[in-house]
């Protein structure tokens, strides 16, 4: 008990601001014991606020009450300055351990992404090797007879017809008289299906565009064909037919790879982008003539443009 109070003395001792220098005093000064009885008032004035601050703390903990001891009272003190240290030391503990945790996710996580990453080029490579007989011909109007016809399958030959006519049969003329082809192939030898495709797209008018047309080649040199003879058998690049019609052919690209197009094109420092085969090709504008491929349509901009 008494070692106890006696380091609560030292500390409120230290704590007490220290007097000032003492000066000689005159003779008719007051006498030393004013002084005296000065600081013992402060201590003893600063013993009963401690003493309250204490009673308070141990009421607030539902510690011993107004009739324990002092040696009870800081010992219930001292039993929660442990509790609460060895509650932190558990928590620095968790903490640290979350921490671990933490890192060993992302680290997993960063796999999953890569072998996702993996998986979905993968799978969009396979897609886009589906389509390597097919293309899209965007801009042909639909016909009279696709508007006559009475069920899904006589639209779609008749749509068919309409694009080998005015748009494959010149393109394929010129590809024979080139050397590319040795006869201009019928129709039915041509194309083995076609089809119209839903599309909600409009012109700056609102006037919506004609429904997209897919087309599947039976032969792979005669897609080739179209691609590489569309530009020689029309006026301009696109393609202007002699019966005034705007239309576009290319190749039936995936969702993925078009997004992936659409966001190159959005970038300032991308020139051109196409495709060949299905691969995205790009050049930059500050090296238009250098031609640069994009590994994957899933890869980010950064890795590709530095």
């Amino acid at each position: 008990m008494k070692k106890k109070v006696g380091k609560a003395l030292d500390k409120v001792l230290e704590s007490l601001d220290p007097l000032p220098p003492q000066r000689t005093p005159p003779s008719t000064s007051s006498p030393p014991s004013v002084l005296n009885k000065s600081t013992d008032s402060n201590i003893f004035n600063t013993l009963s606020d401690m003493d309250s601050l204490l009673s308070s703390t141990v009421n607030n903990t539902k510690g011993p009450g107004s009739g324990g001891t002092l040696d009870q009272r800081l010992d219930h003190i001292l039993a929660i300055l442990m509790e609460t240290k060895a509650i932190c030391e558990r928590n620095e503990k968790e903490i640290v351990a979350l921490k671990e945790k933490i890192i060993s996710l992302e680290k997993e996580n960063n796999t999953v992404k890569r072998e996702l990453r993996v998986a979905k080029e993968s799978t969009n490579r396979y897609e886009l090797a589906s389509r390597f007989l097919t293309v899209r011909v965007l801009g042909l109007p639909v016909s009279a007879e696709e508007r006559a016809a009475t069920s899904p399958e006589d639209r779609n030959k008749a749509a068919v017809k309409n694009a080998y006519d005015k748009i494959l049969k010149p393109i394929l003329s010129v590809a024979k008289a080139k050397g590319h082809l040795e006869v201009v192939p019928q129709l039915k030898t041509t194309i083995e299906e076609g089809f119209r495709i839903n599309s909600n797209a409009k012109d700056k008018r609102g006037v919506p565009y004609p429904p997209p047309l897919i087309l599947r080649f039976t032969h792979k040199s005669y897609r080739t064909a179209v691609f590489l003879f569309k530009r020689e058998a029309f006026a301009s690049p696109g393609g202007a037919s002699p019966d005034n019609l705007n239309f576009f052919i290319v190749e039936d690209l995936t969702t993925p790879t078009l997004n992936k197009m659409k966001e190159l094109r959005a970038d300032d420092r991308v020139g051109k982008v196409w495709t060949t085969e299905g691969q995205i090709r790009f050049t930059l504008v500050d090296a238009p003539s250098k031609v640069l491929k994009f590994r994957g349509v899933y890869a980010p901009l950064s890795e590709i443009i530095k």
